[in-house]
């Protein structure tokens, strides 16, 4: 055994912390149809999330790679992207977010553990160790879940934890999969991973201004300086590596874009932030105002059409249609009662909602996905919308 190799529940696990280590292991990992895959990082400080390892199981081997050792990690890439290969994550979201950070790749294709066991009954956002539990009768230590990840030399029981994720994972998975195979159910869970990982690719950064809530209540011409706000904070953010929380949060952009303050003293009476925020960003926050602010009223401007251009924020639905997607929701409860799944599976209500928007009240609706209805779903939805289309 070498110096790099060490032991984890009588499975051996390999350390890998040269270029020359990991790109040897690569060629072997590129022979394998699945491999499972995890990551450790910290993102308490930062906009990115900062890589602290990576772990892999390939056949039969558990590795954990060390990032602040290796210097390139492009060897990767090749892997994670391969078409042929599976990757198998658990919640895969921050992971696949992390490896797109740190290496500029989308990994696929991918299969979600915590979806399979969501499409199987077992449970709905089920943790790792609680599916470990459930599925292998296995405990795991949980004592190094708020380890500090970035600290070199590595614990034994930080090696251990990391290698645990990855070693389990592959055991776990071959149960998943053949209870979804028997159900009919493995191709419905590789569709709904891409779809969760495909969310996890950079959204336009003109479009979180939709998401800011209580916003709907503004004037178009106030949300469109929201809209601008939004851009510049996610500029910022990005050029400074901080949160968007760590410039202005959301409910202060909204007061900003409502009132329209144009100096830096007036930035800093409206909102509450602290008062570091205040002496880094108040002052571009006006700017950012009065670069848009002079065009608001003139009627001759290119605003007027980016104006009529603008996508609004979606006002709540009234009672009544929140009544009528309640009715339709307990039909879709119905049918995933007939399936034994969660009601999710069938549709989740952030859809459902989109769906109601568009074809009942005939109105454009952002958050309407049409590929979410399509596939696997169109099977079980299709006559509960239908049917239900018909009696609007």
């Amino acid at each position: 055994m070498s110096n790099n190799q060490e032991l984890s529940n009588n499975q051996n696990y390999e350390y890998i912390t040269s270029q020359s280590e990991l790109e040897s292991k690569v060629a072997l990992w590129e022979t394998q149809d699945t491999i499972f895959l995890d990551t450790e990082f910290i993102r308490t400080q930062t906009f990115y999330p900062i890589l602290a390892l990576i772990q892999i199981k390939a056949a039969g081997i558990t590795y954990v790679i060390d990032p602040k050792a290796i210097e390139d990690l492009s060897c990767l890439k090749p892997l994670l992207t391969n078409p042929k290969i599976l990757k198998v994550l658990h919640a895969l979201s921050e992971d696949v977010e992390v490896f797109s950070s740190a290496l500029g790749i989308f990994v696929e294709p991918v299969l979600d553990t915590q979806l399979a066991a969501k499409w199987l009954n077992i449970g709905e956002g089920i943790g790792y160790a609680k599916l470990i539990e459930h599925g292998l009768q296995v405990v795991l230590a949980k004592d190094q879940t708020q380890s500090d990840w970035l600290q070199r030399p590595l614990t034994p029981s930080q090696k251990q934890y990391a290698a645990d994720d990855v070693i389990y994972l592959e055991q776990i998975y071959k149960q998943l999969q053949a209870a979804l195979i028997e159900k009919d159910r493995f191709d419905v869970v590789l569709e709904d991973s891409a779809r969760l990982a495909s969310n996890m690719k950079g959204k336009p950064h003109d479009q979180y201004y939709l998401k800011v809530k209580r916003a709907w209540k503004l004037q178009p011409k106030n949300q469109f300086i929201l809209k601008q706000l939004c851009i510049w904070r996610e500029q910022i953010a990005r050029e400074d590596n901080v949160p968007r929380t760590r410039v202005f949060n959301d409910i202060a952009l909204a007061q900003i874009a409502e009132r329209l303050p144009q100096s830096k003293s007036q930035v800093s009476s409206l909102v509450d932030v602290h008062p570091k925020q205040i002496r880094k960003y108040a002052q571009l926050v006006a700017d950012c105002i009065n670069e848009q602010i002079v065009y608001l009223d003139d009627p001759t401007s290119t605003m007027v059409s980016k104006l009529q251009d603008l996508t609004l924020i979606e006002v709540p639905l009234s009672v009544k249609s929140q009544a009528n997607v309640k009715k339709l929701k307990q039909q879709i409860n119905l049918t995933a009662q007939a399936l034994d799944v969660y009601p999710d599976c069938v549709c989740n209500k952030k859809q459902l909602e989109g769906f109601y928007r568009k074809y009942v009240l005939e109105k454009p609706s952002f958050i309407y996905d049409e590929s979410y209805f399509s596939g696997y779903r169109q099977r079980f939805l299709q006559p509960v919308l239908l049917e239900f289309l018909n009696h609007e």
